[in-house]
């Protein structure tokens, strides 16, 4: 009589958990970032109605361009930052979906040994 043998999805059933796990991370991560550039955009813009309406009436006050170019500097650097978080996000991503994918590997290797084994044991030819 025949032995069948019938393996349980449980590495593939594991991976898409973490994955899971991982794109609810990501999205998080990305709704934060889109939320930033919202902001950071909408400064962006009254900075910019503010120093149209600065040459609209000529008004030069120093202190008050001094001001903008300040803040204009700090959405410079914050968008920077962003691009820096984006770039990790997607390293992160890739170096986890590689874990991953060594971890299923593994875990089918110890599978196939496991099968093997029990094929010897039981002098079942393949």
């Amino acid at each position: 009589m025949p032995t069948t043998i019938v393996a349980a999805p449980v590495v593939s059933a594991a991976q898409e958990v973490v994955r899971e796990s991982i794109k609810e991370q990501q999205i998080i991560e990305i709704t934060d970032v889109t939320q930033r550039i919202i902001v950071l955009e909408s400064e962006f813009r009254h900075l910019l109605e503010k120093l149209n309406s600065i040459q609209e009436t000529e008004k030069t006050d120093i202190a008050e361009i001094n001001n903008l170019i300040t803040k204009m500097q700090k959405i410079e650097t914050d968008m920077e930052d962003i691009g820096e978080k984006i770039s990790k996000l997607f390293e992160d991503k890739e170096k986890k979906e590689a874990d991953i994918n060594v971890r299923a590997f593994n875990n089918n290797i110890r599978l196939i040994k496991t099968f093997l084994i029990f094929f010897a044991l039981n002098n079942i030819q393949i």
